[in-house]
């Protein structure tokens, strides 16, 4: 099958289910907010909580997008690798998680990449993971 465009990609993402953080994604994020300039107030358990993302389709590497607040439309991409940290999969493979934000500077994405784009085996604690250079 062919790549998806990119606004056939959207149309798809758009059919994901909406859901919570799980825990080791709340941990994920804390530590790229920590290692960004941005607020630390989004790392506290009430602005977690409030948070709701999409998986996104990236063959199991477990990216997430975050749903924009109610009445939103037309997100993209603005700041990409406002921070970014790694850790080693269970299989030995090199993992990625880059945080991403929109043209508002709000919490778009975060981006994980998996160097050989093979599915997340093992998701991170927050102690695997190091700040990536």
């Amino acid at each position: 099958m062919p790549p998806l465009a990119a606004t056939d990609y959207e149309a798809c993402l758009a059919w994901q289910p909406i859901r919570s953080l799980h825990e080791w994604e709340r941990q994920v994020l804390s530590a790229l907010i920590e290692a960004s300039s941005l607020d630390a107030a989004l790392r506290s358990p009430e602005a977690l909580d409030a948070l709701r993302v999409r998986d996104m389709l990236d063959g199991g590497m477990d990216s997430i997008r975050f749903v924009a607040p109610q009445g939103e439309t037309k997100r993209k991409l603005g700041a990409a690798g406002v921070a970014e940290l790694a850790y080693v999969d269970v299989d030995g493979v090199m993992v990625s998680f880059a945080l991403n934000l929109d043209q508002q500077r709000d919490l778009y994405e975060i981006d994980a990449w998996k160097v050989d784009s093979s599915p997340l085996r093992q998701p991170p604690s927050r102690r695997d993971l190091t700040v990536k250079l």
